[in-house]
């Protein structure tokens, strides 16, 4: 009997340290991920993308005369938007903590918000597609704004 018993528990070990391995390596991944992505956002490129979006873009008009008259600065502005819905897309799919990733990037989302609600229905009246721009992006900073409206920063 007990040697039947000793294989047993020690399988039944195995198996329980084996999940906690990979709930703790799941863990990890999430934290390394989270860490790429930050660095990455705060790449200077996209720093300035956020920082001309946020500084420049008030109203139709300011889109209208950034797209014609700084083009690059609208591209500049295009590639930060594009890292930033990326980066909300793996908070949507859970690769990357919510939590973790809204504590440190919320207000940036949820700054940027009316800018690029304005950016996208102008862009949209030559384009109708274009209301689809960055939908990750524009759910999270939905989110972020409700989340930083409620605790008064905004």
């Amino acid at each position: 009997m007990l040697t039947t018993i000793i294989p047993i528990t020690i399988s039944v070990a195995a198996l329980g340290f084996s999940a906690f391995t990979w709930r703790e390596r799941r863990s990890n991944d999430k934290r390394d991920l989270f860490l790429r992505m930050h660095e990455r956002l705060i790449d200077l490129d996209l720093q300035h993308g956020r920082r001309i979006l946020r500084q420049q873009v008030h109203s139709a008009k300011d889109v209208e005369k950034l797209l014609r008259d700084r083009y690059e600065d609208y591209e500049i502005v295009s590639r930060a938007l594009s890292m930033l819905d990326i980066a909300a897309l793996y908070v949507e799919r859970g690769y990357i903590d919510k939590s973790l990733f809204m504590e440190e990037w919320s207000s940036v989302y949820a700054g940027l918000k009316e800018s690029v609600v304005m950016l996208v229905m102008e862009r949209a009246k030559s384009n109708p597609s274009y209301m689809w721009s960055w939908p990750h992006f524009q759910a999270l900073a939905n989110e972020a704004h409700k989340l930083t409206s409620g605790q008064g920063s905004q």
